[in-house]
């Protein structure tokens, strides 16, 4: 199996080699996808590769091995993404209130996912801890029809 780490524009959705992302020869999965540093990968599809040597902003990854470090190094050797998510607006409110759970050093910096995770550590009700497996290589290839 082979893939492709394709370097993206995430505000034109342009990206290197002019790959179509809803090309049936490029699956994906959202988990691949960093987007802090502008960059997924997708698995190529019953193709040559050898189109993509040398295109800027293209590296190919050879083996399941090449995309799993390539995966790693997007979730900074996580298996699963962690996100938080508010459920209930008026739980969270009543219970920071009720809890007395201090806000006031909350940086302004902060963005709503850190913001919220910070008041679930803190005990908040209202807000979900939400764990998302990151697939491997080997566990997405089948979905898209692709053997080693």
């Amino acid at each position: 199996m082979k893939a492709l780490k394709i370097q993206v524009d995430f505000e034109t959705g342009k990206r290197a080699g002019g790959i179509n992302p809803r090309d049936p020869k490029f699956p994906g999965h959202p988990l691949w996808q960093d987007l802090e540093n502008g960059y997924e990968i997708r698995f190529v599809k019953n193709m040559d590769i050898s189109q993509f040597e040398g295109v800027a902003g293209i590296e190919i990854l050879a083996d399941d091995r090449a995309i799993d470090n390539a995966i790693k190094a997007i979730h900074k050797g996580q298996t699963a993404r962690v996100t938080y998510k508010m459920t209930s607006e008026h739980l969270m409110a009543a219970s920071l209130q009720q809890k007395r759970i201090d806000i006031t050093d909350l940086s302004p910096e902060l963005s709503p996912e850190a913001e919220l995770e910070t008041l679930y550590t803190r005990g908040a009700s209202g807000i979900a801890r939400i764990e998302t497996k990151v697939p491997t290589a080997k566990e997405l290839a089948p979905k898209y029809g692709i053997h080693q």
